[in-house]
């Protein structure tokens, strides 16, 4: 394995950073040595959860896969 020095470690670094929009780099240490750059390009999508769905899902929350409603039309009540 190459043996590197703290200039060409930075450098390295750098040039990692520069070649990345979004993600993260992991930078790994082992006794004291950088023994891996690791860069990991992971694309989350977020959603905004519309209020309607937020409530459907409120009325799914009993546990029984029907809507409350439904339950009411069934045991009469």
């Amino acid at each position: 394995m190459d043996e590197i020095t703290s200039d060409s470690l930075l450098l390295e670094i750098e040039k990692t950073l520069q070649s990345i929009s979004y993600g993260s780099i992991e930078i790994f240490v082992q006794d004291g040595t950088v023994t891996q750059i690791t860069v990991r390009k992971i694309k989350k999508t977020r959603l905004a959860v519309k209020k309607s769905q937020t409530h459907i899902n409120n009325i799914y929350k009993n546990g029984t896969g029907k809507s409350n409603a439904q339950r009411i039309v069934q045991h009469g009540s």
